[in-house]
Order: structure tokens, then sequence, then C-alpha cells
């Protein structure tokens, strides 16, 4: 019951969180730092735990990095 819950979050937390790229390549973008007064807040850890390339302040994420992520994630709990 527990994994289920972790995994339904998960995805919940991905479903919102992210956008999928519509060039295609199977790769989904973060949005990046938002701008409040001229100041960069990171609005999510993730952000700075994953490659960071892509342009205009956008993540690339590839989706074997998520399933690793996701796998590292669950063994810690």
């Amino acid at each position: 019951m527990r994994e289920s819950c972790l995994t339904l979050l998960f995805i919940f937390l991905l479903f919102f969180t992210m956008k999928v790229d519509s060039s295609g390549g199977g790769a989904l973008k973060l949005k990046g730092p938002t701008q409040v007064s001229n100041t960069p807040i990171k609005k999510y850890c993730i952000n700075d735990c994953l490659a960071r390339q892509g342009d205009n302040k956008e993540r690339t994420v590839s989706i074997s990095s998520l399933r690793r992520g996701h796998n590292t994630l669950e063994r810690a709990l």
C-alpha cells in the first residue's frame, strides 16, 4: 500500500511540474527558475539535481534518468 501511494505521488508531482517536449525525442522539460523582483528563485530541488541542458532556462531530463531517480527514492524510503 505504501509503495503504491508513493508511486502515485511521484507520478502526480511529475505531471504537474513537467511538460512533454513537443519536439519529440522522448524528453521531458522542467520549468526553470522563476523571477521574483529580479531575483532568481529555484522552485524545486530537482532542478539542481538534474542535467542542465536546453534553452530558455529549461532543464531537459531523459526518461531513464527519471526512472533512476525514482528507484533511488524508493530505496531511500
